[in-house]
């Protein structure tokens, strides 16, 4: 009884821990820099 216990909480910190590094994987600050078009240049075409 006491190897499960031991073992889900062993279990929940390493979801834990997927979860933060997926969650900065997929952060905004590391993608990158698209080049987009101002507005005038769209409304003259």
């Amino acid at each position: 009884m006491v190897l499960l216990l031991i073992t889900g909480k062993t279990t929940v910190r390493a979801l834990e821990a997927i979860g933060e590094a997926s969650e900065e994987l997929f952060r905004g600050d590391r993608l990158p820099i698209l080049d987009f078009p101002d507005d005038n240049e769209t409304e003259q075409t």
